[in-house]
């Protein structure tokens, strides 16, 4: 069965124009190119109300993708939730926090942190997949909704640019990353940097961290002591 539906490849993009979210049709106007000119009132309209239903359906399924990739994570790293003395699977990434919450250990935040940091990053290196989690799910998401993208609009894309889907399913791992190093910070009081920081790096402006590394600082009296972690 052929996709049937045609969208651009921006189709999705918050990030980079919230015309889609506070003035769709604006953005449909401005983002359909010629295509638009032809349209009647009621074509827009219906164009404009598929683009925000598959946009909530990119959005529930990016949740809930993420959330398997937790799981996984957890699995792989053999992180569980400690409950009434019986230990349980990590879900998702309330689960996840719950475990740290728990167990504060080094071994469990660092566990964590690699699983974020250094098997994401490294997805393709360590041979889990051949594909990268965005373009896993794009493909997925894309067959499900019967969807394919506009060829002429994907061949005028910038090399290495990527596309809406990718987009938004990378901005939900933020997010979701970004939540958890909040939650991290402020029960924890530690603060998470794939950078090194000044206290580190000293005035050696060609720092170079090695890959697989990070840097943990523990909170003191609003004073951050930084170490350097190479593994777990």
């Amino acid at each position: 069965m052929s996709p049937s539906k045609i969208i651009v490849p921006n189709y999705f993009c918050q990030n980079k124009d919230k015309l889609i979210t506070y003035n769709p049709v604006e953005f449909i106007q401005h983002n359909w190119e010629d295509r638009v000119n032809t349209m009647s009132i009621e074509e827009l309209n219906i164009e404009v109300s598929t683009m925000l239903m598959h946009q909530k359906a990119c959005t529930k399924l990016a949740v809930e993708d993420l959330s398997i990739y937790t799981s996984t994570m957890a699995t792989l790293l053999g992180v569980k939730i400690k409950t009434l003395g019986n230990e349980s699977p990590v879900y998702d990434r309330n689960d996840w926090m719950e475990s740290l919450m728990g167990d504060p250990s080094s071994i469990q935040l660092q566990k964590w942190i690699f699983a974020w940091i250094f098997i994401r990053n490294n997805f393709k290196k360590i041979g889990i997949q051949s594909k990268s989690p965005e373009e896993i799910f794009e493909e997925r998401f894309l067959r499900m909704q019967g969807l394919k993208y506009d060829e002429k609009l994907l061949k005028n894309m910038k090399k290495n640019s990527k596309t809406s889907v990718r987009l938004l399913y990378n901005q939900k791992a933020r997010n979701w990353r970004d939540h958890m190093f909040a939650q991290i910070k402020d029960r924890l009081g530690i603060v998470v940097s794939v950078t090194a920081p000044q206290e580190v790096r000293g005035s050696n402006k060609n720092f170079r961290r090695d890959p697989s590394t990070f840097f943990i600082g523990r909170i003191c009296n609003d004073k951050i002591s930084w170490k350097e972690v190479k593994k777990y």
